[in-house]
């Protein structure tokens, strides 16, 4: 697994950019898709008062929905990056409201059975399993509830997934595009500083060439090829734009958006390997079922595609 301040530092990157979820764009927690279905039903049957904990929580998407519909319940989140909660900065529910930054999952700063709902959206199947059912099933009061949404190892967000990160891939190779971009944008630079190309340029560009060829076919290759398209069309204006006067700033630019894929490829492959089978998901449940005997799973389809597990259940102790 890669190591948790990298793992960190790639999440907080991303929750930087403002979106709710892990998934933001694509299965909304409110709205009429089968996610928000899923928590409408989680959230119908609760009582007036209570106290719900969300594992993996990001920037608050599932505490916000569950502020809306559980008005008279303490509300925690714990994610192990430096989420923004803007909804609950702007002064809405704060004092209801707690948030447990650079906290992992396995290890949550609660005290023992105070935990009403227990609730996780593509969360906690990024923890260590044996580690986090332990702390789940030690954080839940005597019938206290379960209800998770996990990634599925054939949804059609974990195919997205793998189509994102061979693009990412691709472009990070040592041959890839972003190399032989920065190779060759100091010579397009002296060329129009009126520097006559040499041997170097001439193979830089070369090298260019074949790194733009490889991503046309990727992209006909792969069902989501987004990023290969942006990265194409975003280096072909560098080089169109770039002259000795602004070199230095396109160098840092095309740094910062090599960085911004280094982050979006961790989080990517870690999302890929999170996601589960079904023998992975019994295996993963079996540790809550002596506890929850009565734990039920299912499939969320959205417009007839599948997009994730559906775990809920309750403790009969």
């Amino acid at each position: 697994m890669v190591q948790t301040d990298i793992r960190s530092q790639a999440w907080t990157r991303y929750w930087a950019s403002g979106a709710l979820h892990s998934c933001d764009g694509s299965f909304a927690i409110e709205g009429e898709g089968a996610i928000a279905a899923f928590w409408r039903a989680a959230f119908a049957d609760a009582p007036a008062q209570g106290h719900l904990l969300d594992l993996g929580t990001g920037n608050g998407g599932l505490m916000l929905a569950a502020a809306r519909a559980l008005r008279g319940w303490r509300l925690s989140g714990v994610d192990l990056s430096r989420p923004i909660l803007p909804w609950l900065e702007a002064g809405r529910d704060g004092d209801r409201i707690q948030l447990f930054a650079e906290t992992r999952m396995e290890q949550v700063p609660l005290p023992s059975g105070t935990i009403d709902l227990l609730t996780s959206q593509f969360g906690i199947e990024y923890a260590d399993h044996q580690q986090v059912v332990r702390e789940a099933l030690r954080l839940l009061a005597p019938g206290g509830r379960l209800a998770l949404v996990i990634h599925h190892a054939e949804s059609v967000v974990t195919r997205v997934a793998a189509d994102e990160l061979r693009a990412l891939d691709l472009l990070a190779a040592d041959d890839g595009l972003l190399e032989a971009t920065i190779a060759v944008l100091p010579h397009m630079a002296a060329l129009r500083g009126g520097q006559e190309p040499g041997q170097a340029a001439h193979e830089a560009r070369e090298a260019f060439n074949r790194a733009m060829r490889d991503a046309s076919m990727l992209v006909d290759a792969l069902e989501v090829a987004d990023v290969l398209g942006q990265t194409q069309a975003g280096v072909q204006q560098m080089l169109v734009a770039v002259h000795p006067g602004n070199l230095h700033e396109a160098l840092e630019k095309l740094a910062a958006y090599r960085d911004e894929l280094a982050a979006a490829s961790v989080r990517t492959r870690e999302q890929i390997e999170a996601a589960m089978t079904r023998e992975q998901l019994d295996g993963f449940l079996a540790g809550f079922r002596e506890a929850m005997p009565a734990l039920e799973t299912s499939t969320l389809r959205q417009d007839g595609r599948l997009i994730a597990w559906a775990v809920r259940g309750a403790r009969a102790d």
